[in-house]
């Protein structure tokens, strides 16, 4: 018997809950497949990230700790 999945919480950010909600598409695909849905969640992450730091560029002289 398999365990019931948790359920994926929104984050408000919709290409987070996007990414998010891939990981729906694992129920019932074979173990052997999963890390190509991960690997695409996890891409779709980072872009996300890498966005968010190209609106925002930090100023890494004045945030380095000596």
């Amino acid at each position: 018997m398999s365990e019931p999945r948790q359920p994926v919480l929104e984050t408000g950010h919709d290409a987070v809950d996007s990414a998010l909600a891939r990981l729906g598409e694992l129920d019932g695909v074979p173990t052997e497949a999963h890390a190509g849905v991960y690997e695409t969640v996890h891409q779709a992450l980072r872009d996300t990230l890498n966005a968010l730091d190209d609106d925002h560029p930090l100023d890494t002289d004045s945030n380095r700790r000596s």
